[in-house]
């Protein structure tokens, strides 16, 4: 992908190199004025910010075996990033998504909020408010920033994509460990994380084998 190709050049110019420690150690810098509060796996309190008309579905319940978890589900809201939004329907869903968030949060302060969007859906000022006025870790999941990385200006001036919110939250976590320095070389702070299944909705079965090599396809619920 010319993505990798171009920033794999910047970063061996600017010396920059990938480790899930040096990643480590940046994410307890900057959030050392917020200073989370360590939880046990069942009392994490978490916001999600996806749709659960897909694999959003598996993702809400694997965010439970952490702890209580509220979803802000935007398609719900009337927005859908298939068709290009307007720039008042954008402005718009942001709104109400920091307002959902403002008011669970003065109820019981969340530990940390994980965002499913890219530049077409979450505006960096949110992003620079929910940290300001609430002071929570947000975390942005995106699987697919090998294709989608940069796709053009959008109706708030912003990419589309992913390279100008990333630098936005606090950590960046990708499935694709050749985008990390990407990332790095603009600002923002990955994680790789392979991709994996959620087994509350795929169980696991006990069988006969079959066959030697498996192949799995997404698909769409």
């Amino acid at each position: 992908m010319r993505w990798e190709t171009s920033y794999r050049e910047l970063a061996s110019q600017r010396g920059i190199i990938y480790s899930v420690r040096s990643s480590r150690d940046l994410l307890l810098k900057r959030l050392e004025s917020r200073a989370p509060v360590r939880r046990q796996d069942g009392d994490v309190y978490s916001l999600l910010m996806t749709i659960t008309t897909n694999w959003g579905v598996a993702l809400v319940e694997e965010m439970k075996t952490l702890g209580p978890t509220e979803v802000f589900d935007w398609e719900r809201y009337g927005f859908s990033e298939a068709k290009p939004p307007s720039l008042s329907e954008l402005v718009r869903i942001n709104e109400i998504f920091f307002r959902f968030a403002a008011e669970l949060h003065q109820r019981r302060p969340f530990d940390w909020i994980l965002v499913t969007a890219s530049g077409n859906v979450i505006l960096k000022e949110t992003l620079q408010r929910l940290k300001e006025e609430l002071g929570v870790p947000v975390v942005q999941l995106w699987l697919d920033c090998k294709q989608n990385f940069s796709m053009g200006r959008g109706p708030a001036g912003q990419d589309l994509g992913q390279i100008d919110v990333a630098a936005g939250f606090d950590l960046v976590w990708t499935s694709s460990r050749s985008m990390c320095e990407a990332y790095l070389c603009e600002d923002a702070l990955p994680v790789y994380l392979p991709p994996a299944f959620a087994p509350g909705v795929i169980p696991r079965i006990d069988c006969e084998k079959q066959w030697d090599v498996g192949f799995l396809a997404p698909c769409t619920v």
